[in-house]
């Protein structure tokens, strides 16, 4: 059954790759190539295998936390845990053959280990949808938001207090911000219906201006108390959320700008999930940013050339 399961995968992907098309997957392999490439030519012995294996196993507790077809690999599947650490496996392929090729194996045990722990993990919570007082704040037409925060609410009421009252501690409040930041991202992961974004009557140019003005409030209104809290306990390293909070409005418009540029009503896209995930390696490599902000206008063009033809009436 796992072999059909990662054939399917395979399938996916290359109907994830034919939808970006052959240039934007040449451009998108060249954006990775330079990240699987460092695995191996880093130096043995310092900190960045410890930080490249937290970012894979990060990256992969966000997608089983995330991933919707758990009841179908539960269904056809008489081990599911197996075919998750399958994939989990495939996926970090290129960080296990990089600390078994420098021979770091008590770094590959643990790494393996914690797959394993991933895979069982149970993830019910983020399936819970709970309508609060905070949530009727935000404006109607704010509506990811509005759907974003129904469905993480009991992440969100757990992660930002805490990031908050532990802010005392320097890496508590840049990695609630991390957390926080790639939840609100997957919030443009589907698009809204039609009847939705023709409700407000405004030309493309109006509509792309007034989204990312709103979801870039929204953000700020929810990261800018843990910068200032960690900025008056660590005033001399007050710079690291704000760069962090920076790069996070940059890839908000970018995602923004990815989801229009592929629009279709109702509908997730795989090239959206796609680019979006490549964009957060920007995190990590803000070196990258300059692409990202190349990649934007792109998107830019490509969202008002689909945009145009549903908002024409509006010109």
């Amino acid at each position: 059954m796992i072999v059909e399961i990662l054939n399917i995968r395979i399938k996916q992907a290359y109907r994830i790759l034919s939808q970006i098309g052959l240039f934007r997957t040449i451009v998108l392999f060249g954006f990775i190539a330079p990240f699987i490439i460092s695995l191996f030519i880093k130096t043995k012995g310092s900190n960045y295998e410890q930080t490249m294996s937290g970012i894979f196993l990060l990256s992969v507790l966000f997608i089983h936390i995330k991933r919707k077809d758990k009841e179908f690999v539960e269904i056809h599947a008489l081990k599911p845990q197996q075919v998750f650490f399958a994939e989990y496996l495939l996926f970090s392929a290129p960080m296990i053959v990089s600390l078994f090729y420098k021979s770091m194996w008590k770094y590959l045990i643990i790494y393996l280990i914690v797959l394993i722990l991933i895979s069982y993990l149970k993830t019910g919570l983020k399936k819970k949808s709970i309508n609060s007082a905070f949530q009727k704040q935000i404006a109607d037409d704010n509506f990811e938001w509005k759907s974003g925060v129904r469905k993480y609410f009991l992440l969100f009421v757990v992660i930002w207090p805490l990031g908050l009252v532990t802010s005392f501690f320097v890496a508590s409040v840049p990695v609630t911000i991390f957390f926080l930041g790639v939840i609100v991202l997957s919030f443009y992961e589907k698009s809204e219906p039609l009847q939705i974004l023709i409700a407000g009557e405004l030309n493309t140019l109006r509509f792309l201006m007034k989204k990312i003005k709103s979801q870039l409030l929204s953000f700020s209104v929810l990261i800018l108390p843990l910068v200032i809290s960690f900025i008056i306990f660590h005033p001399r390293y007050y710079y690291i959320p704000l760069l962090e909070y920076i790069i996070f409005l940059i890839l908000l418009v970018y995602t923004i700008l990815l989801k229009y540029a592929y629009y279709q009503p109702t509908k997730e896209s795989g090239a959206v999930k796609t680019f979006t995930m490549i964009g957060s390696i920007c995190l990590f490599i803000p070196v990258l940013i300059p692409l990202i902000l190349i990649l934007s206008v792109k998107f830019l063009i490509q969202a008002s050339h689909r945009l145009n033809f549903y908002l024409n009436d509006f010109n």
